[in-house]
């Protein structure tokens, strides 16, 4: 799994969470943002 950006204080993967999370190590933090393009009604 390839970082999307990375740096001495973040690392940030560009992805599925139901994908990437299961590959991650303890983790302090997780950062979404919602598709609010996407209608969901």
């Amino acid at each position: 799994m390839k970082p999307y950006y990375q740096d001495e204080w973040v690392t940030i993967y560009l992805g599925d969470c139901r994908e990437i999370l299961p590959q991650l190590p303890k983790v302090d933090l997780v950062l979404t943002d919602f598709p609010y393009a996407n209608d969901t009604e």
